[in-house]
């Protein structure tokens, strides 16, 4: 794979898109409020107890900003009449200073709040005859767990930072665990060099994106804003972590080693087949689905039928490989192998499925949540699968074709009298 490329692409696009905080800078006019009915501006979901507005502007206006809740905004954006549609919202706050606050009291459970700019012109019959600019800055808070309002993050993203490291810290009790052996491993080589480098690639690269996951939400708590570079760059490692993985699961689905030139050559059609589904997972995690912070988007379903599709594939390639299979030991490893790639291949549509009967504040904590672990759990259990010491020097001597990670007969051989001889 040339991951290289894969990088720079994923890191272009990605700085191309629009950044989300909860400090909200901005511009909104007489003009586009009456062209819209009312200038959407933001959404926020706020927790059960008391959060704040913050809104600073260049100059006072006769507008206010509109606050809808879930059921009020689903009625509003159907509702043809702009009068109408006003009249659904639950408050106003009216910018008749240049800074103020609001306080925001919902009831016992997270609710999203809608933020719409509108003005008294904005349902006359005509176009103003002065078209007004407002440049807004809006601070968006939730209570801390002092009950202060000062936590800019959403009842949606509540605990992610936390998540985030635990999941970093995990994988640092990983590395430090295993990692001595799988390097000693790897710089040895044999049958099963490659397809621990990738593993161990992997897992590095999602350990990296949990720290700076975890970097970015405790910023963004606090500022509002968070290290975007953060964010973009555990975008990209995510990717290419993913990547690494899918390349890895059905290359050997095919009981190829990496190392083959089949699995780098580029004008193989299976090799084609695997490029075409992984640039149009990777278009759809830069349509903003990566952290799933858009809940019941379309390209979550693109993404999980991206995934069912490939898992599809790799049952596929599995079944014809052990429909011949006569060995106990052969089976038993393919078993092993693609129960654990199962679980990859399936922990987001699964996840997907089960958030879509939830509320929405629940969906994005779930999705992040729920992925990273069974992910999580599936490279643990491939890890243990070829560092297994007996399965190891076993299934390395074996040279049936139909074996994924089959390797030299004569190599394993003589590791194999080594090994005895050394006992």
């Amino acid at each position: 794979m040339k991951s290289e490329r894969w990088l720079i692409v994923a890191w272009l696009l990605i700085c191309c898109r629009e950044g989300v905080s909860k400090v909200v800078h901005g511009v909104t006019s007489s003009s586009a409020a009456y062209r819209d009915k009312g200038a959407i501006i933001t959404q926020f979901c706020y927790h059960g107890s008391t959060g704040k507005f913050w809104y600073k502007i260049n100059d006072t206006s006769s507008g206010a900003f509109y606050f809808f809740l879930d059921d009020q905004w689903a009625q509003m954006v159907v509702d043809e009449d702009c009068n109408s549609r006003l009249a659904k919202a639950r408050f106003k706050v009216s910018l008749d200073q240049l800074q103020g606050q609001q306080s925001i009291t919902g009831r016992s459970f997270p609710q999203y709040w809608y933020i719409m700019y509108a003005e008294p012109s904005s349902c006359d019959p005509t176009l103003p005859s002065h078209d007004t600019y407002v440049y807004y800055e809006l601070h968006l808070y939730n209570s801390d767990y002092h009950g202060n309002p000062t936590n800019h993050l959403g009842a949606d993203q509540k605990g992610l930072d936390t998540c985030y490291y635990l999941f970093f810290l995990l994988y640092l009790i990983v590395i430090v665990l295993w990692g001595q052996r799988v390097w000693l491993i790897i710089i040895k080589g044999g049958p099963m060099h490659s397809v621990l480098k990738t593993l161990s690639v992997s897992v590095l690269l999602e350990c990296a994106v949990s720290l700076l996951m975890a970097v970015y939400y405790w910023s963004y708590s606090s500022s509002g804003m968070g290290i975007r570079l953060a964010e973009m760059l555990a975008q990209v490692l995510d990717m290419v972590s993913q990547l690494h993985m899918c390349w890895m699961i059905l290359v050997l689905s095919y009981g190829w080693p990496l190392s083959s030139t089949r699995a780098t050559q580029w004008s193989h059609p299976l090799i084609v087949a695997i490029s075409t589904i992984a640039i149009a997972q990777l278009v759809v995690l830069l349509w903003g689905q990566s952290t799933y912070d858009e809940p019941g988007k379309d390209g979550w379903w693109l993404l999980g039928l991206m995934r069912i599709l490939l898992t599809v594939l790799f049952h596929y390639n599995v079944r014809n490989s052990s429909a011949s299979e006569r060995s106990a030991l052969r089976l038993d490893f393919i078993h092993k192998f693609s129960l654990a790639c199962y679980l990859w291949l399936l922990a987001y549509p699964t996840n997907l499925l089960v958030a879509m009967v939830l509320p929405y504040y629940w969906r994005p904590a779930l999705m992040t949540v729920g992925v990273s672990v069974i992910q999580m759990v599936s490279m643990a259990m491939l890890g243990r699968l070829f560092l297994s010491r007996s399965l190891y020097w076993e299934v390395s001597s074996l040279s049936a074709t139909t074996l994924p990670l089959h390797g030299d007969r004569s190599f394993a051989s003589m590791k194999f009298r080594n090994y005895r001889s050394f006992q």
